[in-house]
């Protein structure tokens, strides 16, 4: 067979290297001969080749993966004392990382195994590696969670489990705080390391898609995740301490937000908010606003411990107590598993909410378009899947929408566009806040918040001219007729019709005074 010939091929090229790293596992000049031959190997043996004996050259790999954690810790055991020169740690990793790019792993337990050896690896404290060991260790984190998705039949399973559970918050909060340690390092932190672990947070959150394991994760990745958003946003109002280093890295800071609109569209998604909750009836009250950010922090690292507290009483006062030869049957997995009930989602939204209003907004002004447009495609994702259920964050989400809408980037801008003058237009009021109501109330906000606006910096004045200038073009076939917007003589493609957004503070206030006087439609209006 055709695939037996290649699987010999490979075998017959990769064996006497993976025996040779077996055997010589002291002299790191020797060992790091070996892991050059093999990387070349990997690199030029054939696919169908090399899947047919990858878990044969995982092996030694992973032997060498293990020495290189323990090597840099306190009384660490070495399999492979090599492994303590940073050189042979980082060759073994890229060769794992090349084995993982080619051989996607899909059965859960070789998949819970490789999470257990490799992320120690990636967690290594900054002071005890090089930077291109630490960032080699995440690309193999990177490339096993690529490589890996959620079309394997046990997978869903298995993320759902306690040791699928324990895997995936080991692994996300270990790469969320490596990334903050960087972020943490000033100058010296590296943007390579902190953007690969941010972006791998990404991967581990679309491989699993599932909302059941995800929720118990939800308070820490929200967290971590808006640590990693407010240091990218500190570029813009601490310069000198931010423009350097990993903090100011905006690729690490557009995966972030990446990572908070797949989180909150797997999590907080209106088809998965349970019935009659006060969501769906549109009934949930705005949350206060939290004080500083750090508040909102604790506050949501408290529901952690809070949603598993009531799911646990109510529980037992609704069913009776299980004999005792009984409850050893009951399955460990429970105790990791959110009840996603009406309460759940109301008091997530208490917490989540204020942190929401707090790390977002800011980014509309952030002078790399590549944030931008993260941030365009982020909401849009979030208010098109999660309005109903994110209904006291949906004046703050569409505020984002309507001033990147007017972005002069048109990567930032088109998303948006495609937004309101898509579905969004054809909300309900059985949908929660509808386009009506809920843009008419913007727009009235902003026009008494003009005078305010323009005693304010100029990147705020800009930004308040464009969330009110796009808002009067959005067409509105419940407010004025069909297919008509609020500035009659406009529509959703006519936004750059008003060059002075960019200009000055005089343009701006000319522009603004014009708005304000297309404003005159909304007379009467509830």
């Amino acid at each position: 067979m055709p695939d037996e010939a290649e699987r010999r091929q490979a075998f017959t090229r990769l064996q006497p290297i993976c025996s040779s790293l077996l055997q010589d596992r002291t002299s790191a000049s020797t060992v790091l001969q070996h892991l050059n031959a093999l990387k070349v190997t990997l690199e030029d043996v054939s696919d169908k080749g090399l899947r047919g004996c990858s878990e044969y050259v995982l092996f030694p790999l992973l032997l060498l993966v293990d020495s290189v954690a323990a090597s840099r810790l306190p009384e660490g055991a070495l399999s492979v004392p090599a492994a303590r020169t940073d050189r042979v740690a980082e060759g073994a990793l890229i060769c794992c990382r090349i084995l993982l790019s080619r051989c996607p792993v899909q059965p859960p337990e070789l998949v819970h195994k490789l999470i257990q050896r490799l992320a120690p690896a990636a967690g290594i404290p900054r002071e005890a590696a090089s930077e291109e060991v630490r960032h080699a260790a995440q690309q193999c984190l990177e490339a096993l969670f690529k490589g890996l998705g959620s079309s394997h039949p046990d997978m869903r399973a298995f993320w759902s489990s306690e040791a699928g559970v324990q895997d995936l918050a080991y692994v996300t909060q270990l790469l969320l705080e490596a990334a903050d340690a960087e972020a943490r390092a000033g100058h010296t932190g590296s943007k390579a390391v902190r953007t690969t672990a941010v972006a791998t947070v990404c991967l581990v959150l679309e491989a699993v898609r599932d909302p059941a394991p995800l929720s118990y994760l939800l308070p820490g990745l929200v967290g971590g995740l808006s640590k990693a958003l407010l240091a990218g946003a500190a570029k813009m109002t601490q310069e000198r301490a931010a423009h350097s280093g990993a903090a100011a890295s905006s690729a690490a800071l557009a995966q972030a937000i990446r990572g908070m609109s797949l989180l909150l569209c797997a999590t907080l998604a209106d088809s998965s908010t349970p019935p009659g909750s006060a969501a769906a009836q549109g009934r949930r009250r705005d949350p206060a606003p939290a004080a500083s950010s750090a508040e909102a922090l604790c506050a949501l690292e408290a529901l952690a411990v809070s949603s598993m507290a009531s799911a646990e009483e109510e529980a037992a006062a609704a069913e009776p107590a299980l004999p005792a030869a009984a409850s050893l049957s009951v399955s460990g997995q429970e105790k990791y598993l959110v009840r996603r009930d009406t309460a759940w989602v109301d008091s997530t939204l208490q917490r989540l909410v204020p942190l929401l209003q707090r790390v977002l907004p800011p980014l509309c002004s952030h002078p790399q378009h590549s944030v931008r447009e993260a941030l365009a495609k982020g909401v849009c994702e979030v208010m098109s899947h999660c309005a109903v259920t994110l209904a006291p964050a949906s004046e703050m989400l569409l505020g984002i929408v309507l001033a990147l809408a007017a972005d002069e980037w048109p990567q930032v801008a088109e998303p948006c566009r495609a937004f309101l003058g898509g579905g969004w237009a054809g909300s309900t009021d059985a949908d929660g806040p509808s386009q009506r109501h809920l843009l008419a109330g913007l727009i009235s906000k902003l026009i008494l918040g003009l005078a305010d606006a323009a005693k304010g910096n100029q990147d705020a004045l800009i930004l308040h001219a464009r969330r009110l200038s796009t808002a009067l073009q959005v067409p509105t076939a419940s407010l004025t007729g069909p297919s008509s917007s609020l500035a009659k003589d406009l529509s959703i493609a006519d936004i750059p019709a008003f060059p002075c957004l960019n200009q000055p503070r005089m343009g701006l206030l000319s522009a603004i005074r014009t708005l304000g006087a297309s404003a005159a439609v909304l007379t009467g209006m509830p």
